[in-house]
C-alpha cells in the first residue's frame, strides 16, 4: 500500500518532468491571468477616484448653493426691517422730533445698510430710470410732464439685489404717455 501511494505522488512530478512546456505555458497563462486582474484593479481604482471627484465637486456646490439660498432669505426677511426704519425716519422728520435723536436714528440706518452691503446686498437704482420688469414691480401709472413715458417717477419700495440675483423688485410708479386719455376720433368705422 505503500507503493501505491509512493507511485501517485510521482505521478504528478513525472509529469512536470517529461513536459517541460507545460510548465511554461502554464506559468504563462497564469501571468496573463494575473495581468488582465490587476488591469481590471486600476480601471475600478481609477473610477472610484472620478466617482469620488465628483461626489466631493458636487458636495461643494451643494453646500455653496444651500449658503446662498440661507443668506438671500435671510436678507429678504431683513428688508422689511430697514423699510420700516425708513418710513419712520420719514415720519419723524414730518412731525418734527428732533434733529439729535434722528440722527442718531439715522446712524443705526447707516450701520445697518452697510452691514448689508458687506453681505452683498445692493439697492437697485430706479427712480429716473426706464421701467425694467426684471427689476422693478408697477404698482401704478400717473401722467407726468416731466418725464418720459415708462420711466419711474416714484419709488413705493426700494428693491435689493445680491451680486446678480434679485432679492426683492422696487416697487414703481411708471410714467404714462400723456396727461390726457387718448379717445378714438369720431365718425371712423363704427
Amino acid at each position: 500500500m505503500n507503493d501505491d501511494v509512493k507511485q501517485s505522488e510521482a505521478a504528478p512530478h513525472a509529469a512536470a518532468d517529461s513536459a517541460p512546456g507545460a510548465s511554461a505555458a502554464a506559468s504563462s497563462a497564469e501571468t496573463e491571468t494575473l495581468q488582465a486582474d490587476i488591469a481590471a484593479l486600476n480601471d475600478r481604482l481609477l473610477r472610484l477616484q472620478a466617482d469620488f471627484d465628483n461626489f466631493r465637486k458636487r458636495s461643494q456646490r451643494e453646500r455653496l448653493e444651500l449658503r446662498r439660498q440661507v443668506i438671500e432669505e435671510l436678507l429678504a426677511d431683513l428688508l422689511p426691517v430697514i423699510d420700516h426704519f425708513e418710513m419712520g425716519l420719514e415720519a419723524a422728520a414730518r412731525a418734527g422730533i428732533s434733529n439729535g435723536v434722528r440722527a442718531g436714528f439715522e446712524a443705526v440706518r447707516g450701520q445697518f445698510v452697510e452691514a448689508l452691503k458687506r453681505w452683498g446686498v445692493e439697492e437697485i437704482e430706479a427712480l429716473g430710470r426706464p421701467f425694467d420688469p426684471h427689476q422693478h414691480e408697477a404698482v401704478a401709472h400717473e401722467p407726468s410732464p416731466d418725464a418720459r413715458p415708462d420711466t419711474v417717477v416714484r419709488v413705493l419700495k426700494k428693491g435689493y439685489r445680491i451680486g446678480e440675483r434679485l432679492l426683492r423688485a422696487a416697487q414703481v410708479v411708471v410714467a404714462a404717455g400723456t396727461s390726457e386719455p387718448s379717445v378714438p376720433e369720431e365718425g371712423g368705422d363704427a
